[in-house]
């Protein structure tokens, strides 16, 4: 099985990611900015602007599952006290931007 994961830096992310190399699958782990420790057995996508449907399209071809475990980034790295550095309406604009990438790659009828 061929999984996209966009978020793969975070908790949740990282543990899918981690999970489907253990199990065979190919991963494609989607992230922000450049991690420090590369996933080990995924694929390493770093996302210029996530919410740029070219890229979306991209970094969802030839997926068979995508799964979104983007949260936001704060000043200091997960501390929702301090002030929130991604744009507030994150999850809108992403979810619009997969939305419409995995709409446009599924096959048609047929």
């Amino acid at each position: 099985m061929n999984i996209s994961v966009f978020g793969a830096s975070g908790g949740t992310g990282s543990h899918v990611t981690a999970l489907a190399a253990q199990r065979g699958h190919h991963g494609r782990a989607v992230y922000r900015q450049a991690p420090t420790a590369p996933p080990a057995g995924a694929e390493t996508i770093i996302a210029p602007d996530a919410f740029d449907p070219g890229f979306a399209v991209g970094a969802v071809a030839g997926a068979d599952t995508v799964v979104c475990a983007v949260g936001p980034n704060f000043s200091t790295r997960r501390n929702p006290r301090t002030a929130m550095t991604s744009p507030p309406d994150l999850h809108q604009r992403l979810a619009r931007a997969l939305v419409t990438a995995i709409r446009d790659r599924a096959p048609g009828p047929g």
